[in-house]
């Protein structure tokens, strides 16, 4: 079976408990169902924290695939394959 891995850095690491997670992917899968899964298993805690209350990415977290920012991709439509890497990165500030 194809499989995805999922990166998780800071609170998303809290949130799903690992620091990687290799999941399961059907042939045609999308981002978004590889995130209803995840978010499934997180109780919600997943989602609350990376879309706003419009179902719009948060502007304090960024999503990779691969290494490319999915909001220069098909966001939640992006396409997954086997082996692919998806990162979930909280956005750091300071000064």
């Amino acid at each position: 079976m194809p499989k995805a891995v999922v990166r998780c850095v800071g609170l998303f690491q809290k949130i799903l408990g690992a620091r990687e997670i290799s999941i399961e992917i059907s042939e045609g899968s999308m981002l978004k169902g590889l995130i209803t899964e995840l978010d499934r298993r997180s109780d919600g805690q997943l989602g609350r924290h990376l879309f706003n209350q419009n179902g719009a990415q948060n502007d304090g977290v960024r999503i990779f695939l691969n290494g490319r920012d999915v909001r220069f991709l098909d966001k939640s439509e992006t396409s997954i394959t086997d082996g692919d890497i998806i990162l979930f990165l909280p956005v750091l500030a300071g000064g």
